[in-house]
């Protein structure tokens, strides 16, 4: 499968996480329409035998393992696979809204000096979802102070040109 878009997935594939590991694949299987390679890295060797099965017998996934139980570590390996045209990250108990990284795509590839496209998201908080970062304007008008009032470069909300944010950023 030619794949225009990969998702890296960092996790440690323990028992407890095995509900949010579902539910994040399932979103990014729904997050896009053109071929996606799902990378799972697996992080260390604290896992969890079953759910690394389940993880295997999916046949669209490629799943890699890192011996070291290093978030950095299991990021920068997961990169190093990547061959797509663009790519993103998706913590494992973090979900993609439906047709989110079609819209992202869409912005990248008909703006060719655009190098990441960033998009907002909700945080469920006692079971209320609340949207992100309410401010979006503030990011539009000053991107560096609004980083100091909350992360809008979270790794769930970023889609990557992969020709241009190479391996040694993540190195």
């Amino acid at each position: 499968m030619n794949s225009i878009v990969s998702v890296v997935v960092p996790t440690l594939a323990e028992l407890a996480r095995e509900p949010s590991i579902r539910r994040c694949i399932a979103s990014i299987r729904r997050a896009t329409k053109h071929p996606c390679q799902i990378i799972v890295v697996i992080n260390g060797g604290r896992f969890d035998k079953t759910v690394c099965d389940w993880l295997r017998q999916q046949n669209d996934l490629l799943v890699a393992q890192v011996k070291e139980g290093s978030l950095p570590i299991a990021l920068a390996y997961g990169r190093s696979l990547v061959l797509s045209e663009f790519f993103s990250f998706l913590d494992d108990d973090d979900e993609y809204l439906p047709d989110s990284l079609d819209k992202k795509i869409n912005l990248l590839t008909h703006n060719p000096l655009v190098d990441i496209a960033v998009s907002n998201g909700f945080r469920r908080i006692s079971g209320q979802d609340e949207c992100f970062f309410p401010g979006i304007e503030l990011i539009e008008r000053d991107p560096l102070t609004s980083l100091f009032l909350r992360n809008w470069l979270a790794s769930c909300g970023a889609l990557f040109r992969s020709s241009t944010v190479g391996q040694p950023f993540f190195d």
